[in-house]
């Protein structure tokens, strides 16, 4: 079984190149893992238990370094794995795929994909489509997420 949550992008101020003060990243780091908690727990999850995440990227212009993606991303994933209650440590990233596209708005998503399997097979799953639970509120910054599985089958 594969989950996805796609929601919106954490906060710039998380990234390693970004020079904020330590409160002010400490705070965006909280609201970032209480997002990732309150999206992953709207997820159709019982009885399952990750093995692996990747990792959507969109963006617009030039494309972002994938260590800062994935540094940008870490308290998202801990809220996730409170949701999901699994030790992040056990958690293998399995990568990230950096997608461009021209719309603005379409550029401050992101997804994150929890597999029980020992691979994510990524590229099936983007051009086949998803069942999607969910819908993410226009215009509302993490009011809610879209929260997409597959059960058995190859895709």
């Amino acid at each position: 079984m594969v989950v996805i949550i796609k929601s919106k992008k954490p906060s710039p101020i998380l990234s390693p190149n970004a020079r904020v003060h330590w409160a002010k990243r400490a705070r965006a780091a909280k609201e970032a893992r209480e997002a990732g908690f309150w999206h992953t727990y709207q997820a159709p999850r019982a009885g399952f238990i990750p093995r692996r995440y990747h990792i959507v990227w969109y963006y617009c212009g030039r494309k972002p370094d994938v260590d800062n993606i994935v540094a940008r991303c870490k308290s998202y994933i801990d809220g996730c794995c409170d949701a999901f209650r699994v030790d992040d440590s056990l958690l293998e990233l399995d990568g990230v795929t950096r997608i461009g596209v021209r719309h603005k708005d379409t550029s401050n998503m992101m997804e994150v994909w929890f597999s029980d399997k020992n691979e994510i097979r990524i590229y099936d799953r983007l051009t086949k489509g998803a069942a999607c639970v969910g819908e993410l509120a226009e215009g509302v910054p993490d009011s809610a997420c879209v929260v997409s599985y597959w059960k058995g089958g190859e895709a």
